[in-house]
């Protein structure tokens, strides 16, 4: 070998070396050269400075894919999709069981959930591996042989927007929208409607559907106009659903959907007090390969 060519790279990379301990790091076990200086090089995995939201060491929803959001995620929302999954409940869910939480400035909010096998934890913190993926490290709990199912723990983390800006992945997946596969297409207030609001039963848009809504709600005392358009049949390969709910000030509505019950839900000012309720027309888009067609709709309360 030309002792003057391994000679030559040697020379320059101590000479990189001492100009970067000059400026006070050395490219040693913490630091890499590139592009004529040194560069950090992040830690494998290290735990983020994050704030535990949510923690439930036995879900027995089972896990869903996790998702990375500016405010707090309703984890049910997730779960949506979960395609083909089996089991889950079979009545809609109460509404105010749902997490309800602020959302602080400069915060990011992640929802994960994993396998924790026959032992049930305790704690769990948050992790970046590999510089782009967020894992969750639960803790605590002793560990047992053997148990009648294992334990699916869910967290969920407030986190400085900052420590996540690279995160790519979560727990080994792209994350998905914390929404759910359900998009809110239409959202009609409708007014104060007349008693036989309050029998209008969910439907799946398609065929004479939309037509036999339409004229429930023309019948409580629903404007026409903003009804035809919302209630047109879907594009190919979705799905469309159509909830008729009762609020007061709310501002948009949510699709949870499960493989034995779809049900909807009103968000916005749920705090709001109204002397005669008001009623609201929404209607979703889903892809046919996310929904459980067979599911039964449903609406908590009726």
């Amino acid at each position: 070998m030309n002792r003057v060519a391994l000679i030559v790279p040697l020379l320059f990379a101590a000479a990189l070396l001492t100009a970067c301990e000059n400026e006070g790091m050395a490219c040693g076990a913490g630091a890499v050269a590139q592009a004529g200086t040194c560069k950090p090089v992040p830690p494998e995995q290290y735990r983020l400075d994050a704030e535990v939201v949510e923690f439930v060491p036995d879900h027995r929803a089972g896990r869903f894919p996790g998702s990375i959001a500016d405010a707090p995620i309703d984890v049910a929302l997730l779960h949506g999709w979960n395609t083909g999954t089996e089991g889950g409940d079979a009545e809609p869910r109460d509404p105010a069981t749902a997490l309800d939480a602020a959302a602080e400035p400069g915060m990011k909010y992640v929802a994960l959930s994993a396998s924790t096998g026959c032992r049930l934890t305790e704690s769990v913190e948050l992790y970046l591996r590999g510089g782009n993926e967020l894992v969750a490290r639960f803790e605590g709990g002793e560990d047992h042989q053997e148990c009648v199912r294992a334990h699916d723990a869910y967290a969920q983390f407030a986190v400085p927007a900052e420590q996540v800006a690279g995160a790519l992945y979560v727990e080994g997946a792209k994350p998905v929208a914390p929404e759910g596969p359900g998009v809110l297409s239409h959202f009609v207030p409708l007014g104060v409607l007349d008693a036989s609001a309050a029998g209008i039963e969910p439907i799946r848009l398609g065929g004479d559907t939309g037509g036999e809504l339409r004229e429930a709600l023309l019948t409580a005392g629903a404007a026409d106009e903003p009804l035809r358009e919302a209630l047109a049949d879907p594009p190919a390969d979705y799905g469309g659903l159509a909830f008729v709910l009762d609020g007061c000030a709310e501002d948009g509505a949510k699709l949870l959907l499960g493989p034995r019950v779809i049900s909807a839900e009103l968000t916005g000012d749920d705090d709001a007090d109204c002397e005669v309720p008001a009623w609201f027309l929404a209607v979703f888009t889903v892809e046919n390969a996310y929904a459980q067609w067979d599911a039964r709709l449903a609406i908590f309360g009726r």
